[in-house]
């Protein structure tokens, strides 16, 4: 997991970036404050609930995804996200030829956001 841009709710410009994951793959980012570590599909979900989800995405030819964020649409999940706070993200993905369960989850980032 990575993040780009910067972590100012002003400048509403922080993306979510994932590698390591099966060439296009559907798959999704999700971010809670809580975080955990247990087992999840082939790997460990490393926020507890509650969660919220991101729309879903499509791993590139690379096995990469991003997701630019908008702290200003009230419709999306990511308007909850405000200076001060520190949330988990983590990205979940299908990967149907890795281990038994059909889908794995990246490492997890925790991001403190500022004005």
């Amino acid at each position: 997991m990575s993040w780009s841009g910067s972590v100012g709710i002003a400048a509403n410009d922080f993306g979510l970036g994932a590698s390591g994951a099966p060439a296009l793959k559907s798959g999704l980012f999700f971010f809670g404050s809580v975080p955990t570590q247990v087992p999840f599909g082939d790997g460990y979900r490393c926020i507890s609930a509650p969660v919220r989800r991101l729309p879903i995405v499509q791993t590139t030819s690379s096995g990469t995804a991003a997701y630019a964020l908008d702290f200003t649409d009230a419709s999306l999940s990511s308007s909850v996200i405000a200076a001060g706070q520190t949330w988990k993200f983590q990205f979940w993905y299908r990967d149907p030829t890795f281990g038994t369960a059909g889908v794995n989850l990246t490492d997890g980032l925790s991001v403190t956001f500022c004005d």
